[in-house]
């Protein structure tokens, strides 16, 4: 049975490459090849904000799909692209919790939302484009599982943090160094 530890890059993979084809398919080609740039930036501007938002959003979308998709930067994308959905989310509010409600509720934005933030918390997962590799620099290292964790078996008389006890003095015996090295050892006491 694979552990967590090694199953934990794929998911995150399979998160990373759903969420960048989401991002990519709503900003590229719903608010860019479907609305348009000027119909995305009307929509926007209908209820009362600046129409450049649209803008920013659609070409937001788009950049972070892609970068979701390629796996650069993506705890970074995730995070900027968190605004976003937090404002898809209050701007869905009105229109109740159901988004198949009219004009969309708020639960499809509030879980991209929550996506987003887990995405960010895992990172790009397997099979991602780093650039620290890419350029020559070696990316953090990976961190050992719990069970090869666990610290060596104390040694008798040792102290936590690695000093020794003192230990007491041992008695003369003959079989150290003969009868001679035990007369000098107990007149140097």
């Amino acid at each position: 049975m694979p552990t967590p530890h090694q199953t934990t890059p794929y998911a995150a993979l399979l998160l990373r490459l759903f969420l960048g084809l989401l991002l990519l398919a709503h900003g590229a080609w719903l608010e860019l090849g479907v609305f348009g740039l000027a119909g995305t930036m009307g929509v926007f501007g209908a209820p009362g904000y600046p129409p450049v938002f649209g803008a920013l959003v659609a070409l937001g979308e788009t950049a972070a799909g892609i970068v979701l998709l390629l796996g650069v930067r993506v705890r970074l994308a995730s995070l900027l692209t968190l605004p976003i959905m937090l404002g898809a989310t209050l701007a869905h509010a009105g229109h109740g919790w159901l988004f198949s409600a009219p004009g969309g509720g708020w639960e499809f934005p509030a879980f991209l939302a929550a996506r987003l933030l887990v995405q960010a918390g895992l990172g790009a997962g397997a099979f991602a484009l780093d650039p620290a590799r890419r350029i020559g620099r070696r990316a953090a290292p990976r961190r050992a599982p719990p069970e090869a964790r666990r610290a060596p078996p104390r040694r008798p008389g040792a102290r936590p943090g690695g000093v020794r006890a003192p230990q007491p003095p041992r008695a003369c015996t003959t079989r150290w160094k003969g009868a001679q090295a035990c007369a000098t050892s107990a007149r140097n006491r």
